[in-house]
This record gives structure tokens, sequence and C-alpha cells, in this order.
């Protein structure tokens, strides 16, 4: 499948989103490969404009396939409050596709989020408090919970009450901040996995499809997660297979042949 990547070497806010619109005319699947709900982008399209944080460009598009790829980290709530914004201004989410590998943002994360930045005063970084690093730093030291975790019931709860145990007590005992709630996590949580069932069954059949019929596609990245290689690595290692990269600094662009 011929692909082209469009990645931020600005360390975000240089108009990617702009640029995968753009691209997508062009392209059979758009590829979200890393990242959270952070600031987003907007895309006018008919004089409407939609704000997108997690979902690829591509879904403004009727005949493109969108996929959510492992290294991103999901916010369940966020993801479907924006697929239900989408569909009110009389979009379709139906070609969204999302990997059950991708890690999920839960409460805690967004709580030690806010409790940090907090307690660095004057040297706080500007996060956009949304548990987007804890829960890459989750994934990183293996206690993260993914999407297929929740679909195990067993699993997902060992997971969950190891990590709000631990988080509880540094919110508690680091922080000084309030603990998050175990049962409340659990109930919510149970909700979404029911809700993203459907969209994780075809993301496998969906990537596997795209790469026998030698479609094209756009891989859209920033220049902040290189530190978070192996994700957007197995992300899209099973639907890439061309040669070409697209890297845009500032306010010019140049197509890269590796």
């Amino acid at each position: 499948m011929a692909t082209s990547m469009v990645i931020g070497t600005q360390w975000g806010d240089e108009g990617k989103g702009k640029i995968v619109d753009w691209i997508a005319e062009r392209a059979d699947v758009v590829v979200r490969s890393q990242g959270g709900n952070n600031a987003g982008h907007t895309v006018v399209v008919d004089d409407k404009a939609f704000a997108l944080r997690l979902l690829p460009s591509g879904i403004l598009y009727d005949n493109k396939q969108n996929i959510v790829g492992t290294g991103v980290v999901i916010d369940p709530k966020v993801l479907l409050q924006e697929i239900e914004g989408l569909e009110k201004q009389g979009k379709s989410a139906k070609s969204l596709h999302i990997s059950d590998r991708a890690h999920v943002i839960m409460p805690y994360h967004i709580a030690l989020d806010m409790a940090e930045e907090a307690s660095k005063g004057d040297a706080k970084i500007g996060t956009t408090k949304n548990g987007i690093g804890p829960c890459y730093a989750d994934k990183v030291n293996r206690i993260g919970i993914r999407i297929c975790d929740l679909y195990d019931m067993e699993t997902f709860k060992q997971k969950l009450a190891y990590n709000v145990e631990f988080k509880n007590k540094m919110l508690t005992k680091v922080y000084d901040a309030e603990p998050v709630n175990y049962d409340e996590i659990l109930a919510d949580y149970t909700k979404y996995a029911e809700a993203f069932e459907t969209l994780c069954n075809r993301y496998k059949y969906r990537c596997i499809e795209s790469d026998s019929r030698g479609q094209k596609g756009i891989v859209r990245r920033c220049a902040s997660n290189y530190a978070r290689s192996r994700s957007w690595y197995i992300s899209i290692r099973n639907i890439l297979s061309s040669n070409r990269w697209w890297c845009f600094h500032r306010c010019g662009c140049r197509s890269l042949t590796i």
C-alpha cells in the first residue's frame, strides 16, 4: 500500500490537520498513529467547522477508511463525545476503526496530570491536563490498561485495582489531592467497552484488506512523540509498505524518499 506520512517537527500546532485533510482527498485510508486528545485541530468543510481531537481528518470524507492505531492513547468519553458531535453535524463515523491494543486514559491519569502540574508552580510545562503523559508513562511501565483489557473482566478488574491503589497513594500522599473511586471507574469503563466493541472488531480486518488491495494511506504523527517510536511503529507496520514520508517544518514542506 503506497503511503504518505505527515510528521510535525515543531512540537505541535504546525497545522498537520489541514495538511492531512488536503492529502486525504487522494487517499483510501487515513491513520492516526499516536497522540491523544490534546489541542486537536479544526477543519472547515462547506462552511461547517469540525473540531477534531482523536478522529483522523479523513473522517470528513464519505469514501475513506479511518484508523485510530495502537500508538494512540484514548479517552473513551472524549472519543464518544467527538463521534456524537460529528454525527450531529451530519457526518458519519461508520468508516472509523480502532485498535483494541490502544491504551486507555483513565481518570487517575487526568488527576495525576493536574496534580503534578499544579505542584510545579512557576516551573509548570503547560500540559493540557488530559492525562496523556501519565497514560504513556503507564504504557512504558507495562501497567497500562488497553481497550482489549476492557473485554476481559477479570484482567480489567485486576489491573484497575492495582492502578487505583497505587495512583491513590501518589495522589493523596505526594500531591495532597483527592483519590479516585474504583467502583465508579469500573462501571463507566464497562459501558465504554460496549460502545467500542464494533469499532474494534473491524480494525484488523480493515488493515489487512487495505494492504491486499494496494490502497493509498496517510499516517499523521507529531515529532514530540519520537520517544514512543515502538508505539507508532507497531500501529502502522502492518499497513505500510512504500517509501514516501511527508515532513513539514514551519512554513515550508518537503517530501523525503527513504
